[in-house]
């Protein structure tokens, strides 16, 4: 059901919207600004024209601390995501309403203009957005990161949707030593309490084989992530390999490590061998390549990373009972141009087939070898196709 905000504002005695969400309320108020009343809504369904033609640039103005490309590159690969366009254009009215979904609603309106090809409107201004993003999470204001900001956005908006998250999650014991029981538990607890567009999107399951070196039991344990977080710099360190690959950082996953824990067989903390596998993976899948401090930042520069264009991980996945290929393709990358010192955006059309780069308010054209050649990666998204 739409809702409609003149109405809402006609009747309130101080011409402002009631809201229900403190959270959306304080961010209304913010630096004593009003949000314009007609712009509280998404005011069209995406059209194939407007996919075909997507070039707007994203640009925060008027704030005193300079660069927000984190932010404006991160949102432009999240709308080049093609079921989330599809979740916007079939559920318009239901996220149409700031006042239950406030993150969620400013998320799908900033995505909606980005479509809204205009010769006299190249560029839509994010400012807006900036001011909810950075009330929500007002550590960014200084760490200025797409990683974190990703985490953020998605655990907040699921948060928001999640049409489970009144039910109770009672404590349910199983047998970890038996691997079906776990996955068979630890997957109904998570549908059991997860429901939105961006759990159904972006959750991918690890699954740990843990022996234990006191009483050489084996137990397993079944983790949701939404992301893949690849640890290139440990990579580069071990084979003193400049080139790397996913396969490369993916094969170095799937080997054993060793930690120190407790044992859920004999509760003694001992030393474990882990073996980590892809239990089952995402429709959406995100690589994130971590760096933890300024050195590893300057290291990451040096490494040329070629990140394949077509991803087959039929070999990696350990959930595929029918034996079928498991194929992804390449659809964003938010990387990082050290000669401007800004992130972008390199999106590719699935309509157009052509792949564009967003620089705040620059749109060109481009290939994947440019994309390749040009920056380092902070985040990769991958589309399964069959």
């Amino acid at each position: 059901m739409s809702i409609n905000f003149q109405e809402n504002s006609e009747n309130s005695n101080d011409n402002k919207p009631s809201f229900t969400d403190v959270k959306m309320e304080n961010v209304y108020n913010i630096r004593n600004k009003n949000f314009k009343l007609e712009t509280m809504k998404i005011t069209k369904v995406i059209s194939p024209e407007y996919l075909q033609k997507r070039k707007i640039g994203l640009k925060a103005q008027g704030f005193e601390n300079g660069d927000y490309s984190y932010l404006n590159a991160l949102i432009q690969c999240l709308g080049g995501v093609p079921d989330i366009l599809l979740y916007l254009q079939q559920n318009i009215n239901y996220i149409n309403n700031p006042k239950k979904l406030p993150l969620t609603f400013s998320f799908f309106q900033i995505i909606e203009r980005l479509y809204h090809n205009s010769k006299n409107s190249p560029v839509y201004n994010s400012t807006k957005f900036l001011e909810i993003v950075e009330h929500c999470f007002p550590f960014l204001k200084e760490e200025k990161n797409p990683i974190d900001l990703y985490h953020l956005l998605f655990h907040d908006m699921h948060d928001e949707m999640n049409q489970k998250k009144k039910q109770s999650n009672n404590q349910i014991n199983y047998d970890k030593t038996n691997m079906n029981e776990v996955i068979n538990n630890e997957l109904d607890i998570f549908n059991n309490n997860n429901k939105s567009i961006f759990s159904e999107l972006f959750t991918l399951f690890y699954k740990k084989e843990i022996k234990c070196n006191s009483c050489n039991g084996i137990f397993y344990e079944l983790q949701n992530f939404i992301s893949l977080d690849l640890d290139v710099i440990s990579v580069y360190k071990k084979y003193n390999q400049i080139n790397l690959t996913i396969i490369d950082c993916l094969n170095e996953f799937m080997k054993p490590i060793n930690t120190k824990r407790v044992c859920h067989i004999c509760n003694k903390t001992s030393q474990m061998m882990v073996k980590r596998s892809i239990f089952s993976a995402s429709n959406i899948l995100v690589f994130i390549f971590n760096r933890f401090n300024k050195q590893e930042e300057q290291e990451m520069e040096n490494i040329q990373f070629n990140y394949e264009e077509h991803l087959d991980l039929t070999n990696y996945i350990e959930n595929n009972r029918q034996e079928l290929n498991i194929n992804y393709v390449l659809i964003g990358v938010v990387s990082f141009l050290y000669s401007q010192n800004k992130f972008a955006a390199y999106c590719k059309n699935f309509l157009s087939n052509k792949w564009m780069c967003f620089v705040d308010e620059n749109v060109f054209e481009c290939n994947y070898n440019q994309i390749i050649a040009k920056g380092t990666p902070y985040l990769l998204f991958y589309k399964k196709f069959e």
